[in-house]
C-alpha cells in the first residue's frame, strides 16, 4: 500500500537526504560519536582477580578506556562497569579507530538503506 503513513515518512526522509537538506556525513559522524562515547557505559569487563581489576578496558568496538578499579573488592570473577572517578587512561588512537569503525558501519547501513529505498520506490 503506497499511501500508508510509514511510506510517507520514508518518502519525506528520502527527499530530505537526497536534497542534502540534512548533511549525511555530519549526521553519520554525530551518530558515530554518540555511539562510541556511549559505549563506555554499556560495555563491561570481567575482573578475575586483584591483578585484572587494575586493568579493566571499556569501549566498543575497540577498548579505548582503561580503568583501575582496585578500590573495589568484589567476589571474583565479577563483571565490572565503567565508573566515573576511577583512575583511568584514555587511548586516543583506539578511540579514533573505534569512531572510524562505527562511522563505516553506519555509512554502510545508510548506503544499503538508500539502495533498498530506491528499489522500493520503483
Amino acid at each position: 500500500m503506497r499511501g500508508g503513513i510509514s511510506y510517507k515518512i520514508l518518502n519525506i526522509i528520502t527527499v530530505l537526504l537526497m536534497k542534502n537538506i540534512i548533511k549525511n556525513g555530519t549526521v553519520l559522524a554525530l551518530g558515530a560519536l554518540i555511539i562510541t562515547i556511549s559505549s563506555l557505559f554499556w560495555t563491561t569487563d570481567i575482573a578475575y582477580d586483584t591483578e585484572t581489576i587494575q586493568h579493566l578496558e571499556f569501549g566498543w568496538p575497540i577498548a579505548f578506556e582503561v580503568q583501575d578499579q582496585s578500590r573495589f573488592d568484589p567476589p571474583f570473577p565479577y563483571p565490572m562497569n565503567f565508573g566515573l572517578g576511577n583512575p583511568a587512561t584514555f587511548r586516543w588512537g583506539a578511540f579514533m579507530a573505534s569512531f572510524g569503525l562505527v562511522f563505516l558501519i553506519l555509512a554502510f547501513i545508510w548506503r544499503v538503506s538508500m539502495f533498498m529505498l530506491r528499489i522500493f520506490r520503483r
